[in-house]
C-alpha cells in the first residue's frame, strides 16, 4: 500500500508506522489522518502482527504551526481541515498495543497522537506542548486525549502554559514511559515492540481493549468489563496454551485463537 504521508511497512511481528512528510514538521493535517487511520485498519487485519510502533522521518516528529511564532520546520499544511477524532478512536479501540517512538518536537495533534498510544519512548531531544492557546485557539481533541493519559488537570496546565516541556518533565508526568539518549532511541524501541510481539495477541485482543474503555467508566462497570474480558479470554486456545507451557516448563506457541 503506498501513502503520501506515511512509509509502512511490516517487520515479523511490528507493524512500523512513520510519519513521512519532513518538510512539513510532519504536521497531522486531515489527508495524513486518514492515511493512518487506513494504515493501524491494515495493521489490524494483518494476522502476523503483534503490535504497532509509530515513529518519523526527519528532525521533528510532528508539528503543527505555532500562531505566536511560526517555526521554519512546520509549514502552513495545504490540508489544513483536521479531524483526529476517528484517529484517536481507532486507536483506543485497537486490539494491539500502540507504542510512539518521539525522537524530536512533539506539538499539539502530534502531542494527542503520542497520548493516545498505550506506551511511548522518547529521546532526551524531544520536547512536548500544546501552543494553540498563546495563539488564541483552543487544543481541543489532542487535550482530551492527553487528559486521559496524564490527568485532566495536569493537561490542562500543560495547553494553559502553551510552553514545551522536555521529555523528562514529559516522563514525569506519564506522558512517557521511558526516556533515553538519541543515539539509544533505536535499540531500546526494538527491544521494546519484540518483547511486546512475543506476549500473547488473545491475552492483548481481549484485555487491552477492555482495559482502555474502563477508564473511562465508574468502579462497577469497569469490573464488570474486565471480568466479561477475562472470561473471553479463558476461552481461547491461547490460554489453554499459556496453561500447557507452564505445566511443562516451556515457552508457550501463540495461535491467536
Amino acid at each position: 500500500m503506498s501513502y503520501a504521508t506515511l512509509e509502512v511497512h511490516h517487520d515479523q511481528e511490528i507493524a512500523w508506522i512513520r510519519l513521512a512528510r519532513p518538510d512539513a514538521g510532519n504536521a497531522l493535517d486531515g489527508h495524513a489522518c486518514a492515511e493512518l487511520l487506513h494504515a493501524l485498519g491494515h495493521a489490524v487485519a494483518d494476522e502476523w502482527i503483534r503490535v504497532i510502533a509509530i515513529a518519523a522521518h526527519g528532525p521533528a516528529f510532528s508539528v503543527a504551526g505555532d500562531l505566536a511564532t511560526p517555526l521554519a520546520i512546520a509549514p502552513r499544511s495545504p490540508h489544513p481541515s483536521i479531524d483526529a477524532g476517528p484517529l484517536l478512536q481507532a486507536m483506543r479501540d485497537c486490539p494491539r498495543p500502540i507504542v510512539a517512538i518521539v525522537h524530536g518536537e512533539c506539538h499539539s495533534a502530534g502531542l494527542g497522537l503520542v497520548a493516545a498510544a498505550d506506551l511511548a519512548i522518547a529521546s532526551s531531544r524531544a520536547r512536548f506542548w500544546m501552543p494553540e492557546l498563546r495563539g488564541g485557539l483552543w487544543p481541543a481533541l489532542p487535550l482530551a486525549a492527553v487528559a486521559r493519559a496524564i490527568g485532566p488537570r495536569r493537561a490542562l496546565e500543560l495547553a494553559m502554559a502553551g510552553e514545551p516541556i522536555d521529555a523528562r518533565a514529559a516522563q514525569q508526568l506519564g506522558l512517557v514511559q521511558r526516556t533515553v539518549e538519541p543515539e539509544q532511541l533505536d535499540t531500546e524501541a526494538f527491544v521494546l515492540l519484540r518483547g511486546l510481539g512475543q506476549r500473547s495477541p488473545s491475552a492483548l485482543r481481549h484485555g487491552l481493549p477492555a482495559f482502555r474503555r474502563g477508564l473511562d467508566e465508574d468502579l462497577g462497570p469497569a469490573l464488570a468489563r474486565a471480568r466479561a474480558a477475562l472470561t473471553g479470554l479463558l476461552a481461547t486456545a491461547d490460554a489453554q496454551e499459556a496453561l500447557a507451557a507452564y505445566q511443562a516448563g516451556r515457552k508457550p506457541l501463540w495461535r491467536d485463537e
